[in-house]
């Protein structure tokens, strides 16, 4: 499975974006937004954000990747094999939030 989260920019003069962010419905939305998982090749949300919401649906798959890499290093583990480089290298990108 990947997912893909895509930001970019709009014009506000020539948009027809909404004045306020469509996650949290309170701050202006700065940002056009979509998402898309693999296993389906749809988009499985799409609008836009202000830079708070943006930064959460950033979080969100950090912590999803997280998860993936620390469920491939246990499957590693449990073949028998040394996942020594594989856990170096997640814990060089992600720390311990695979926990969380």
């Amino acid at each position: 499975m990947r997912d893909t989260l895509c930001f970019s920019t709009f014009d506000p003069l020539f948009s027809d974006a909404p004045s306020v962010c469509d996650l949290c419905r309170k701050e202006p939305s700065v940002f056009q937004f979509s998402s898309a998982t693999s296993d389906t090749d749809q988009q499985s949300a799409k609008g836009f954000c202000c830079a708070g919401c943006a930064g959460f649906l950033l979080g969100k798959l950090e912590r999803a990747e997280s998860l993936a890499w620390a469920e491939e290093e246990a499957s590693v583990r449990a073949e028998g094999t040394d996942p020594s480089e594989l856990h170096k290298r997640r814990m060089a990108a992600f720390g311990n939030k695979s926990r969380a």
